[in-house]
This record gives structure tokens, C-alpha cells and sequence, in this order.
């Protein structure tokens, strides 16, 4: 736009028309910058262009450029009436005259979106009234992420740190918002909520400052600055708000029973635990309490699912629940005549010894077997013959022992039959027999008819309690000698089961037997066997016994020995379980577990370990004994591999000599020692005793060798221990 002033000031109307055509010329087109042009070569090149249109000649027709001249001369007779204050259009669209530089322009505003807070956890129905106010605090004022609240009111008997608890688990994002979070929650609840909370391992702010003052002043003494010394009591990464119980009755009332009598008197277990767990991320994925806390409500709600939906346990598994729980035993004696069954005043005896012939559970090895009575072997005759005293003739034990004998046989099963302490006996008895006794000698034994028989009759009308450590040595004997009839973990989860339900006061051997049984099993999965064995040290550490312990250890990679070759989920529980014995700081297992866990390596063909457990008693300043090298020899020599048999002279020839007191090379040592470079070199005895020292060529280098030096020592050595 130009206003009539400027037209005016102009002189000649030449100069107006040449002022006019710079605005109002059709043909000059909107010139367009380059962003990748400077500013100077942008300007020359608009002025070029610019002149070059003005004083060039013109190719448009005549009749164009004769219009045009007219449109002019009627624009600037416009512009010229036009006032000196009125902008006149030069007829240009308005976009281009409001055209803004990119520089100039301003962005439209961007609407930020408002990120809205993570759902709090569903607060659990009859919870206490302080549950939501908590949620709402460990939120927003004390910023804890990734809230989780687990309602274990479910568990019986309830965990030690009450009844009814609530357990609320956050995550602070390091180590200093996990204290002062943690700080400020228990100030709030002190003053809010007149509730003194108990904070395991929270440091105040002056503490934890001297504490990492003192850190890096010692650091900067030894010279440890940039270690990373994880255990230093400062940087935890874990703190337990123990809110206590809530709500609380101190007022003592009388507990009644199901029935609703009157079963004594005491304060009842009332109000509601509350616990905050505030973990660091790192802390609460390495630690899995949630998983853990889950996994024992789980077991505890839904203890053995049935695999199938609509279906009611089996008729086998309520009889044994009915015998183990509801139990009216019948042991009659043999000061009472067995006409007292028959009779009609024990109609209730009669009643229940008809149900103890048909138990299953009573029965366990009831099946026949139909070999020959040369074939079984005597082996349980001596015993029995001293137990129940010689007969009055003069038969000769085994003949006593005889299935087919009537008198022996008689006399046998009526004691069994009416005697109650005779089958208290006879069950220790044949217990002891079971666990002492050889692996063939114990193979025979499981395989003998006689002895299924007397085991029958022998736990036949007795409790649970007094057959249930007869039925585990049993079973433990015949895992450990892979028999095929006890691959499944049947009997052994009901022998846990009876353990937990009848409160069996079992013996710690016992436990590490049960232990032993589960993973002994190669049929089922390793998932299933731990799941029971967790159930198993559940039970064992709710009656006071530690489990974490070198023979629970031992016990577990000792029955996973037995089931043949290890799977790699095996192998990596194995090494989970030696990595707890050096993180849990064990003392030294004493010799009797450690050749236990030697053979049950050498069975799983680990000879790295084996050699790592060899080494165990230097490092606990502990000598080995004599039997510990024999019993090394021996299992080297069992495998008839020279390779493992080199490794086991080179390791244990040196340190039998230095060893406080020195182990002398005579006797089973010699022998064994013997034994084992037979395996590992077959030609160095023969070569000891037909080479002589002197000779020359080839058998120098043969007399040369390191095994038939060896053997040359070893029979130099005896005349030697004689003549001294």
C-alpha cells in the first residue's frame, strides 16, 4: 500500500509511473529465501532481477502492454485523489502482505498432558480403618513406587509377627530416600496417629552421616576408596516399619471349641499386625518376599488341588485320614485269650480289627511273593530266634526261620498276632536290621517274602506313630537301592503327611531320611520335589530344629545322588545349596557328613566338588584321618578310571606325609594305595618286580616312571616297619 503523499512528492509523472509499477507490476513474483542462501547473495539477485524487469523492452503484444498502460494511468489517478492518511490497496491478496519471517513466528502452545498417580492396591474387606490413610501416605509423601499390599490374615497358626497381619511393600528409589521415607512415616504415625512403630534398620540422619563420614575416613586410610563392600551395616537397602498390633483386647474371656464348649481360658486373639516393608528395587527383587509371603498363603489356602475340578479325594485318602486323625486302636495282649474277640462284649474290637484288614494303609507290603524258602535266605532267623526265645525242640534256626515249618511259623505269627510288645520289638528289630545291614544284604531282605510277611503282621492294629519309622526305613533303604516299585513320591508325601498330622516326635536322622526319599526319586519333576521338601523344613523349623544346617545340605544333593544322572535343573540346585554353605558361614561339618557328601559327588561323577569338599578341613584348621585317605582310595579305585585314579595319588600321596599326626603307609592304607596305582598304571607292579635298578636302554626308562618308583617305596617300606 502507498499513500498519496509519497506519489505526490514525486516530480514528473514519469517518475510516478516508475514508482507505481514497483508495486503494482503483475508479472513480479514473491521472491522466496532460501534457508541455505546468505542474506547478501539474496538481495543481489531480487535487485537484478528487479532492474532487468524495469529497463528492458517489453515482449507482451501491443494490445497487452496498451492495457496495461491504461490500468496504470486509472490506478494512479486513484492514488492520487486518494487522502494523504488513507492506505490504498495495491491490489495484492492479504496473505502476502501479513507474511510473518520464520524467525518472527510463534508457535502455537503445546498442552503438556498431566501424569496422573499410579493406582493405590485395593484395601481388603474388614481391614483396619488406618489401611487407606497409610496407602495415601506412602504414595504422595513418602514417594514410594510400585505399591503392593498382601492381606495374610489366612495364615494358621499365625507368623511371629502377629495375628491378622497386613503387609505393605514399596520401593524407594536409593538408599537415601529408603531412610528418610522411612523416618518420616514412623514420625507421622507417632504423631498422627499415636502409634510408636518399630523400624528395623533405619539409621537417624546424624547417624548415617557419621557412619559414611567414618567410612570414607577409613576408606582413605587403607586405601579401599571405589570398593564396594556391600555388608558395611550402613547401605542395608531393607527397612521394616513394624507398625504392631493394632486394635488390640487385653481383657481375658473364655475360648470355646467348635462344639461350643468351654475349652479354657485366655486373652483372644483380636485386632490387626501391620508391617511396611520399604525395599531399594535392587533389595526387593533379590530378596522376593512378596513371592515368598504369596507361596505360603497359597500352600496354606489351597494345600493339594485336585487335578481335577468337581472331584472329591479318593476313598484310600480319607481312610488314611480318618485312621490318622480318629484313631481307636486295638492291642490286645497275651494275658488276654484271643476267645475274647469273638465274643459279644467286644463287638467294638471286632468292628475295628475287620476295618485294619482291609486298611491299605496298614498293609503296606501285603503283596506275596512266591519264592522258595532256600531262595529268601535266613537272614532275619538269628534275630528273630533271640527275640522270641528257642522253641522247645531242638531246631536248628533256619529251619525255625521256615515259612514251611508249621511249629516256627506258628509260633511266630500268634505272638505277632495277640502280643502288642512283641510287635513294638519286632518292629525295632527288624528297623535295625534295615539301616545296618549292607546294600545287598538290605536288597535281599525287601525281596524276602518272609520278612513282608512279619512286617504285615508286625504292624498290623498298631497306631500310626509306633509303624511310621518302620515304613520310613523301608522306604529310604529301597530309594537308595533304585528298587522299581518306589519311584513315585506317594509313600513319602504320606509319611509327611503323617509326620505333620499326628505330631510323630521324629528323631533329626529321621528328617534327613525323609529328605533323602524325595529327591532319591527319579520319576517325578524337580519342581514337585522341592515343593515337598519345602513343606517337609516348614514343619522341622515351626518345632524349633534349624534348616539351615550342613546335614540338611548333605542329605538333599546325598538323595539326589541316588536317582542316577542329574538333570541341569539339579545341577544348578546343587550349586545353589553349596553357595549357602559359604554365604551362611556353616562351621565345619565334622568327618562323618563329609564322606557322605564325597560319595554322593563321586556318584554324580563331580570330581571338581569332590576335591572342593577334600579340601574342607585345612580351611577349618582340621587334620584328616586315616579312614578319610582309605575311604578316598577306595572310591578312586571303584570308578577303574585311571585318569581319576593319577588325580587322587598325586593329591593324596604328599599330604599323607605331612599330614599332623602323618599317616603311616602300612596296612589297608598300603593296600589301598596299592590298589589305586593298579588302576592307574597295570604295568608298574609287574615292572617293579622283574626290572632291575641297573638297567640300561629301554627298561631304564620304564624303571624310571613315577608309579613303578612308587611301588618299589611301598614294598621297600614294609621289610623296613618290620625290622624297626
Amino acid at each position: 500500500m502507498v499513500s498519496g503523499r509519497a506519489l505526490k512528492a514525486a516530480g514528473c509523472s514519469q517518475c510516478r509511473t516508475s514508482l507505481l509499477r514497483l508495486f503494482i507490476t503483475p508479472s513480479v513474483t514473491p521472491l522466496i529465501r532460501s534457508p541455505h542462501t546468505t542474506y547478501a547473495s539474496w538481495r543481489t539477485a531480487a535487485n537484478s532481477r528487479g532492474i532487468a524487469r524495469l529497463y528492458s523492452s517489453s515482449s507482451t503484444p501491443p494490445d497487452l502492454d496498451s492495457n496495461r498502460v491504461d490500468l496504470q494511468d486509472s490506478q494512479l489517478d486513484r492514488l492520487e485523489a486518494a487522502p494523504d492518511d488513507q492506505p490504498i490497496n495495491d491490489g495484492e491478496p492479504a496473505s502476502s502482505q501479513a507474511a510473518v519471517p520464520w524467525y518472527l513466528e510463534v508457535d502455537p502452545p503445546r498442552h503438556i498432558p498431566v501424569a496422573e498417580p499410579p493406582p493405590l492396591p485395593d484395601v481388603p474387606e474388614g481391614s483396619p480403618p488406618i489401611i487407606p490413610t497409610l496407602l495415601k501416605y506412602a504414595s504422595e509423601e513418602m514417594g514410594l513406587d510400585d505399591l503392593s499390599l498382601l492381606d495374610l490374615r489366612e495364615l494358621d497358626p499365625p507368623p511371629a509377627l502377629g495375628q491378622n497381619l497386613f503387609m505393605l511393600f514399596g520401593t524407594a528409589r536409593s538408599e537415601r530416600h529408603l531412610n528418610v521415607s522411612a523416618g518420616r512415616l514412623v514420625r507421622w504415625l507417632r504423631a498422627k496417629h499415636r502409634i510408636i512403630a518399630d523400624a528395623d534398620g533405619l539409621l537417624g540422619p546424624n547417624e548415617r552421616k557419621t557412619k559414611l563420614k567414618r567410612k570414607a575416613k577409613k576408606a582413605r586410610l587403607l586405601g579401599t576408596m571405589g570398593t564396594d563392600d556391600t555388608d558395611d551395616g550402613i547401605t542395608t537397602g531393607w527397612i521394616c516399619v513394624n507398625m504392631g498390633t493394632i486394635n488390640r483386647s487385653n481383657v481375658e474371656s473364655a475360648v470355646l471349641a467348635e462344639d461350643g464348649r468351654i475349652a479354657g481360658f485366655g486373652v483372644p486373639q483380636t485386632g490387626s499386625t501391620i508391617v511396611v516393608q520399604v525395599m531399594t528395587e535392587s533389595r526387593r527383587t533379590e530378596l522376593g518376599l512378596e513371592t515368598l509371603w504369596q507361596r505360603t498363603l497359597d500352600r496354606q489356602t489351597k494345600q493339594e488341588p485336585n487335578k481335577e475340578l468337581g472331584n472329591v479325594e479318593s476313598s484310600e485318602q480319607i481312610d488314611t485320614e480318618r485312621d490318622t486323625l480318629s484313631q481307636a486302636p486295638s492291642r490286645p495282649t497275651s494275658n488276654v485269650p484271643s476267645s475274647a474277640f469273638s465274643s459279644s462284649g467286644q463287638s467294638r474290637s471286632f468292628s475295628t480289627s475287620q476295618n485294619h484288614r482291609n486298611d491299605p494303609q496298614r498293609i503296606i507290603y501285603a503283596e506275596e511273593s512266591h519264592l522258595s524258602p532256600e531262595a529268601e535266605g535266613p537272614i532275619l532267623g538269628s534275630k528273630l530266634y533271640e527275640l522270641f526265645g528257642p522253641s522247645e525242640d531242638t531246631r536248628s534256626v533256619n529251619e525255625w526261620c521256615d515259612v514251611s515249618s508249621t511249629h516256627g511259623a506258628s509260633a511266630l505269627f500268634k505272638n505277632l498276632l495277640h502280643d502288642g510288645p512283641s510287635k513294638v520289638r519286632t518292629i525295632e528289630l527288624l528297623k535295625t536290621n534295615i539301616n545296618n545291614s549292607s546294600a545287598d544284604e538290605a536288597f535281599a531282605i525287601l525281596r524276602s517274602a518272609s520278612f513282608r510277611k512279619i512286617s504285615q503282621m508286625s504292624m498290623q492294629h498298631l497306631p500310626t506313630e509306633q509303624t511310621w519309622s518302620l515304613r520310613l526305613s523301608i522306604e529310604s533303604k529301597a530309594r537308595q537301592l533304585g528298587m522299581e516299585e518306589h519311584q513315585s513320591l506317594d509313600k513319602t508325601r504320606q509319611l509327611i503327611n503323617e509326620l505333620r498330622a499326628c505330631a510323630i516326635a521324629a528323631s533329626r536322622e529321621e528328617v534327613l531320611q525323609l529328605l533323602g526319599c524325595i529327591y532319591a526319586s527319579p520319576g517325578p519333576k524337580l519342581q514337585e520335589q522341592t515343593r515337598l521338601a519345602m513343606d517337609l523344613l516348614e514343619s522341622v523349623h515351626t518345632r524349633g530344629h534349624p534348616i539351615i544346617t550342613n546335614d540338611v545340605v548333605v542329605s538333599i544333593i546325598e538323595g539326589m545322588s541316588w536317582s542316577g544322572k542329574p538333570t541341569p535343573k539339579a545341577i544348578e540346585l546343587q550349586m545353589r545349596l553349596e553357595d549357602l554353605m559359604a554365604q551362611a558361614k556353616l562351621p565345619y561339618m565334622g568327618e562323618p557328613l563329609l564322606l557322605r557328601l564325597m560319595d554322593a559327588y563321586a556318584r554324580l561323577g563331580r570330581w571338581d566338588q569332590f576335591w572342593e569338599t577334600w579340601r574342607l578341613p585345612p580351611r577349618f584348621a582340621q587334620p584328616r584321618s586315616e579312614a578319610l585317605y582309605l575311604h578316598t582310595f577306595r572310591l578312586a579305585v571303584a570308578t577303574k578310571d585311571p585318569r581319576i585314579c593319577t588325580e587322587t595319588i598325586h593329591r593324596c600321596f604328599q599330604e599323607m606325609i605331612i599330614e599332623h599326626p602323618p599317616i603311616e603307609l602300612t596296612g589297608q592304607i598300603r593296600n589301598a594305595l596299592l590298589d589305586c596305582v593298579r588302576v592307574a598304571d597295570p604295568k608298574a607292579e609287574e615292572h617293579a618286580d622283574t626290572i632291575p635298578a641297573n638297567a640300561k636302554g629301554f627298561a631304564q626308562s620304564l624303571v624310571g616312571r613315577e608309579f613303578v618308583k612308587l611301588v618299589k617305596e611301598l614294598k621297600l617300606l614294609r621289610p623296613r616297619r618290620q625290622l624297626s
